[in-house]
């Protein structure tokens, strides 16, 4: 009698246990939702997005000339679905709407994974929370990253029909696969990684059923069965994927850039991992892809207890490794397709002992990893786009100033740009790499920020009139623009500045810009000149005065400011910009600096 009554009392012990864990696994999904929500709108690619939706919806068709640009290239792919969504959004909730979508996109993820593998036991809040926080810098609101939840919802329906082959459920995840492809060829261009799983998983299938058992748990007899269903599945993949605003040519992947893939790699995120990559920006990344190595070398199979992985498991894991090491850009997709081979071979190896009730609740506690990966993340929190990262400031001008004439830009603001000024305003080029401009046009404005004799060869086609650059402190953006005396600076924040040519219709405008200064106007140079100002006392006054009224909230500014006074040996002007300057930036070095000359130059007789 006691032993039973102790035996109910561990067994009660466990189900609180259970469902302590399923309230910590909830929480961390709604958490984990709210934080990607609560991220600034920052990525380049967005606002052209919701423009691009606001054009279809506007005109009643899908664009073949790209009309934001003045190039007027061949759009050869909209994201229809996606750009529609991203357009309601906004229409319906603005910034807060889209930071919505978001929040929902990331925990769709969570909650795909969580579906496929919680028949696991514990071990599946550590795999899909480690997914997550392996992919916290990718979990943006842009199209690419719905293709995250797409590509888990893929891998649930294959396994879900890998459970029931041959009957009525393991069809509908069949007919689900099927449906997947099309919405995802309509959301993003990155649909054949989800043809490809599906056709590695049918060729299993059918592999399995030749082998008949003879090759033990690499091809199980087991998996043999429906393997005509999975084929016809995968082809009508292939053809419903095939419907969308780039038809067929779309599935051919990176190989719709004409043979130029490697031109790719110049950009960032198409930039090949390296070790230090992971090590210091997502190192919980190569912690997933060394466990589900591990686990493949060491664990067993959850279903089967077979010690060899099944020949699908292994081809899914040979695809994320190849995902990690291709493209920074791909790093989620590794995750996705790791962690559920994680869970599924380390889950005999965690297990609770008996009705222990400490494996469940650690394991769920481990949950929490995924929010608070999003809020330890280097991203801004907060409504609406991100100042720091988008040209707001320049836009603002452009809207103000209304200059005329033929636009350059750094290809990254092009997307804010016209979601911004359009129709006004036609830019460019923004980040649609092969999709609306030929490669080798992206290459050469990419080389005109840094290559004079580049920049003047577009500057002569195009008859370009203004610019909007990239301003970042000591970035090499725009140094043609800065380098000519052709052009001047009229704008500047700590994000853009804005050029206007000294000849052109702009010219009145040039006339009350900046007289000295540039964007790339090194700090200790600026300072040197505001100690032995010469005849350039009065300009640089008037550049600092100018630089503290465009852009009152920036450090930068304060410290321009500051020289300009020194320059000036205005000592009311001086006291206030190093005040704003002490206040913006506290024990930043610029703030000796300035008092240091102020001091020198008060010395001189």
């Amino acid at each position: 009698m006691l032993r039973l009554h102790v035996m109910s009392d561990t067994t009660a012990s466990r189900r609180g246990a259970v469902a302590v864990a399923g309230f910590v696994a909830a929480l961390a999904l709604v958490l984990l939702a709210m934080g990607v929500s609560l991220r600034l709108l920052g990525d380049f690619d967005m606002p052209l997005h919701i423009a691009t939706g606001r054009r279809v919806w506007e005109t009643g068709h899908v664009p073949r000339v790209d009309d934001f640009s003045y190039l007027h290239g061949t759009v050869r792919y909209t994201e229809l679905a996606s750009v529609s969504l991203f357009w309601w959004a906004y229409r319906v909730g603005g910034a807060l709407g889209l930071q919505l979508v978001g929040g929902l996109s990331a925990a769709g993820i969570a909650a795909a994974l969580w579906a496929q593998t919680r028949r696991f036991g514990p071990i599946a809040f550590v795999a899909c929370a480690l997914a997550i926080a392996g992919s916290t810098t990718f979990l943006v609101v842009r199209s690419s990253a719905l293709s995250f939840p797409l590509l888990a919802l893929t891998l649930l329906a294959l396994d879900v029909h890998r459970r029931a082959a041959g009957t009525p459920r393991g069809r509908k995840a069949l007919g689900a696969f099927v449906g997947l492809s099309f919405v995802w060829a309509n959301t993003h261009g990155s649909v054949p990684f989800g043809l490809v799983v599906g056709a590695m998983y049918a060729a299993y299938r059918a592999t399995c059923r030749v082998a008949r058992g003879r090759l033990g748990g690499l091809l199980p007899a087991a998996d043999g069965s429906d393997a005509p269903a999975a084929a016809l599945a995968v082809t009508l993949a292939v053809a419903v994927a095939s419907v969308n605003t780039a038809g067929p040519g779309l599935l051919l992947g990176p190989l719709r850039f004409g043979g130029q893939v490697h031109t790719l790699a110049s950009f960032t995120e198409w930039a090949r991992p390296t070790w230090g990559f992971y090590r210091d920006h997502e190192p919980v990344a190569a912690l997933v892809l060394v466990a589900a190595v591990l686990s493949m070398a060491l664990g067993r199979d959850a279903d089967t207890g077979e010690r060899t992985p099944a020949l699908y498991e292994v081809g899914l894991l040979a695809m994320a490794l190849a995902c990690s090491a291709t493209a920074v850009r791909l790093v989620p997709f590794a995750m996705i397709l790791s962690s559920p081979l994680v869970a599924r071979r380390l889950s005999r190896a965690v297990r609770p002992r008996g009705e222990s009730a400490v494996v469940p609740l650690v394991c769920s506690a481990c949950a929490l990893l995924a929010p608070a990966s999003v809020l330890v993340a280097n991203v801004p929190l907060g409504i609406g786009f991100d100042p720091t990262h988008l040209p707001e400031g320049a836009a603002r001008w452009a809207e103000a100033y209304h200059p005329t004439g033929n636009l350059w830009n750094s290809p990254p603001f092009g997307g804010y740009l016209a979601f911004r000024l359009y129709p006004e305003v036609r830019i460019l080029m923004d980040g649609r790499h092969g999709t609306a401009y030929p490669i080798q046009d992206v290459l050469e404005v990419e080389a005109s920020e840094v290559d004079p004799a580049t920049f003047a060869s577009l500057e002569r086609e195009h008859d370009l009139q203004w610019a909007v650059t990239r301003a970042l402190e000591g970035a090499s953006d725009g140094l043609p623009l800065a380098a000519s005396p052709d052009w001047a600076m009229v704008f500047l924040d700590d994000v853009a500045s804005v050029y206007v040519r000294r000849d052109g219709p702009n010219a009145p405008m040039a006339g009350d810009g900046y007289r000295v200064l540039r964007h790339t106007s090194p700090p200790g140079a600026v300072l040197a000149l505001a100690e032995h100002p010469g005849d350039a006392a009065g300009a640089l006054a008037h550049d600092g005065e100018l630089a503290a009224a465009q852009a009152p909230g920036s450090a930068r500014a304060a410290f321009l400011a500051a020289c300009g006074a020194i320059a000036a040996r205005d000592a009311a002007a001086f006291a206030d910009a190093r005040a704003r300057l002490a206040a913006l930036a506290p024990g930043n070095p610029a703030i000796t600096a300035v008092d240091g000359v102020w001091a020198r130059v008060h010395s001189l007789p």
